[in-house]
């Protein structure tokens, strides 16, 4: 290494001297020359101030003086050329070695910035992207400037990739362009066009054109000369470095940032159109409603053509801008058809059959899917805005959902999952979301009039005065069907007191020593007061005693707290409430977390242990999964290949444990006591119609905690059979500061009407709209 090094030194030593050596030479050279072009002036001046008298001699000396210098000169020049180049060259590489983990860095991290992520929803409609805003850069928790997005393409189209390097870089591939970046011979050639024909001709390689997106830059008509050597300049050293880290990887890897980084669409000017879209995958979904893989060849080719001149949009009523579209579509097409004709070979019927329809291929209206097309809105401009830019189609039919699972994917795969996840597939349907989001906004501003001693605002996210509001319904699988939640965190972070919807556990462990038809005393609870008389002394007198069931039904604190001092013991309730999901109750005796539910959960840990009931009332064995909102993830592994995975957000509940702790009598008492609440004169007899519109299959709980009466959390938490199968729900109102309380003396039930709206699109019967209403009035 030492000898290379050495010897490498006394080269460069050698190119060094000769060079000066040269320079001198060429600097005599230079001097004679310029004394000949002084003879031949002078011969000229003389040929005509003297009429030619002297003319004749002084051409003579001025040839004889400039032809043997500028021969010289020429010489001396290209020596110094051949001198000077592998110095330039190896300058340029030196340049590159010590700048290449800075630019590797930074072009992976502009990589990884811009990666976005693909939303489909539970029919498989694309819905759009996660957006780059949603994620912070910074410790503070700012976020950066937005990026430019694209997807990675998880299959590179066959045609697009030869038609690409046909039309822009034929060594892009697998020649001079892959391994070094840029095409040496292509830059000496642009430079003597742009030098000595004052033409600008592009010598860009598609790794320097990738290189140009990442660093956010573009080139100009008006971009002065200096301007210009200084982007190419980069673009070299970055087109470099990029080449070296993408043969690093996994094959295709090349490909896909060629096929990521290229921006292919643009809006007419003053549409509102948004962001350029970048990349093939974002491209076919707006242009043609499928991904890059599936497309024909023609529309491949199309893809490929538009690389440097974009496939331009326009609103609808724009004659001017749908004008530039069409004259845009059309030298595209050219282009396209160009490739088609030159870059295979004419005996292939696929392509011959391409070429015959991209003749016919009119300019692409942006697609959406037609079930989505009634949301949109009823103005065709805004309604265009929406469908052709990926990240307002998100935010428009998913917005809530979106924001959910990118903190879903956060928990499951860390903070830097961006370019590994390409794409997410959500348990809810962008059909449905929009119209039942607006069923419960629109029940709660009816409960906002009417409920008497409502304090806060509960029907608009984002006021004031605002409470936090989470509605949801989980699937037996664990997958999210419905979701309201008025601020983006609440589902997932957002811990309450149960109250008594904590009855649920206790009925657990009271099913082993009683039945529905057991008497609870009405005994007061131990530490609730300052002076208590003996159970005794209160149980001696009829009329506190009830049954279970009613004691249930009607949420009645101390007979229930009464029942499990006397028909479970502490180790029973604490081993029962770990198998369902509660934390450990801490100094709080255990019948009393249980009966008035002292005991905190987030909506998603309440759905999970609303769901294990539900196990329970179906006679089902297996573990609880975690609620979550992403069917699954396609992810791009370090080889290349992508693959679909399950997302796990949360810990599931195993059945081993749920098994251990359930009587067998759990089945028949809950079912009896959770089914009473809807009955007339329980906590939620308001649902007694749709508990008859799902023939029975109906089993809630309320819970509401008061301090002194002022009302801080409302809950409601159930189960209903949907095809056989148990599904949970859950309702959440709570207030975000206890210094400022939802009310005075408010109860869950008065909040019930919101469960049919929750519920609509899931009950058996079609008419489940009616039982709505009904159950509103």
């Amino acid at each position: 290494m030492v000898a290379v090094t050495v010897a490498s030194l006394q080269a460069l030593k050698r190119l060094l001297l000769g060079s000066a050596t040269h320079i001198v030479a060429l600097s005599s050279a230079g001097a004679s020359a310029l004394r000949g072009t002084v003879a031949w002036s002078l011969a000229r001046f003389g040929g005509i101030a003297a009429a030619g008298s002297g003319a004749a001699a002084w051409s003579i000396i001025a040839v004889a003086t400039s032809v043997p210098a500028l021969l010289r000169l020429g010489g001396l020049s290209l020596r110094l050329a051949l001198i000077a180049s592998p110095i330039i060259i190896a300058g340029f590489f030196a340049v590159c070695a010590l700048a290449n983990p800075f630019v590797s860095t930074s072009l992976d991290y502009a990589h990884d910035r811009s990666s976005a992520t693909d939303v489909f929803d539970a029919e498989g409609r694309w819905i759009g992207i996660i957006p780059s805003s949603f994620f912070t850069d910074w410790s503070d928790g700012t976020a950066l400037p937005p990026d430019h997005v694209a997807v990675p393409p998880v299959t590179i189209p066959p045609v697009w990739r030869r038609c690409i390097s046909y039309l822009e870089d034929r060594s892009a591939f697998d020649g001079i362009s892959s391994r070094l970046g840029f095409n040496p011979a292509a830059l000496v050639k642009a430079g003597v066009q742009t030098v000595f024909f004052d033409k600008r001709r592009g010598a860009s390689t598609l790794l320097m054109q990738v290189v140009r997106t990442l660093n956010g830059q573009s080139p100009s008509a008006n971009e002065p000369i200096g301007a210009v050597a200084v982007r190419k300049l980069a673009e070299l050293v970055g087109a470099t470095t990029l080449a070296r880290m993408l043969h690093e990887r996994d094959p295709d890897m090349l490909a896909r940032y060629i096929g990521m980084h290229l921006p292919l669409v643009i809006g007419a000017a003053g549409s509102g159109f948004g962001d350029e879209i970048d990349g093939i995958e974002l491209a076919s979904r707006i242009l043609f409603g499928r991904s890059a893989e599936e497309l024909p060849p023609e529309e491949q080719a199309i893809l490929a053509a538009a690389v440097k001149t974009p496939v331009v949009l326009a609103p609808p009523g724009d004659r001017r801008g749908q004008r530039l579209a069409a004259e845009r579509w059309a030298r595209i097409k050219i282009r396209a058809a160009y490739c088609l004709d030159h870059g295979f070979a004419p005996e292939s019927a696929d392509i011959a059959a391409a070429r015959e329809r991209l003749s016919k291929l009119p300019l692409p209206i942006p697609f959406v899917d037609p079930q989505l097309t009634a949301q949109l809105p009823a103005d065709r401009r805004k309604a265009w805005q929406i469908v052709v830019n990926p990240v307002r189609r998100s935010l428009y039919f998913f917005g809530q959902d979106v924001r959910l699972a990118e903190k879903e994917l956060d928990r499951a795969f860390g903070s830097d999952w961006r370019g590994k996840v390409v794409a997410i597939h959500l348990t809810t349907s962008a059909a449905d979301g929009r119209t039942s989001r607006a069923a419960i906004i629109g029940g709660l501003r009816r409960l906002q009039a009417s409920v008497p001693g409502l304090l806060l605002d509960v029907a608009n996210p984002g006021a004031v005065d605002a409470a936090q509001v989470v509605a949801a319904v989980m699937d037996e699988k664990g997958h999210v069907r419905e979701l309201y939640s008025s601020d983006e965190g609440l589902f997932l972070t957002r811990k309450t007191e149960l109250g008594s919807t904590a009855k649920m556990i206790a009925a657990v462990a009271l099913s082993r020593r009683t039945g529905p038809g057991t008497l609870y005393c009405l005994a007061p609870i131990p530490g609730m007061a300052v002076a208590l008389p003996a159970d005794r002394t209160v149980c001696r007198e009829q009329s506190h005693w009830l049954t279970a069931r009613d004691a249930f039904a009607r949420s009645v604190s101390p007979a229930v707290n009464w029942a499990l001092r006397h028909y479970s013991n502490s180790k029973e309730m604490d081993t029962v409430a770990a198998a369902f999901g509660l934390p450990a109750f801490g100094d709080v005796p255990p019948a009393t977390a249980l009966s008035l539910g002292i005991v905190e959960l987030t909506p998603a840990e309440m759905l999970r242990m609303t769901a294990a009931i539900g196990k329970v009332l179906n006679g089902d064995s297996g573990d609880v999964p975690f609620p979550t909102i992403i069917a699954a993830a396609t992810v791009l592994g370090a080889d290349g290949i992508a693959r679909q995975q399950p997302v796990s957000v949360g810990e599931a509940l195993p059945s081993p444990k749920l098994q251990a702790v359930i009587p067998r009598q759990a089945r028949p008492f809950l079912r009896n006591v959770l089914a009473a609440t809807s009955d007339p004169g329980g906590t939620l007899a308001a649902l007694g119609p749709l508990k008859w519109q799902l023939r029975g299959q109906l089993f809630a709980k309320t819970g509401t905690v008061t301090v002194h009466g002022h009302t801080q959390t409302l809950q409601i938490a159930g189960i209903f059979m949907h095809a056989g199968r148990p599904w949970s729900f859950g309702l959440m109102i709570a207030t975000p500061d206890n210094e400022r309380p939802l009310g005075r003396n408010l109860a869950a039930g008065q909040f019930a009407s919101l469960v049919p709206l929750l519920l609509h699109r899931l009950v058996s019967d079609p008419s489940a709209a009616s039982v709505s209403r009904t159950a509103e009035r």
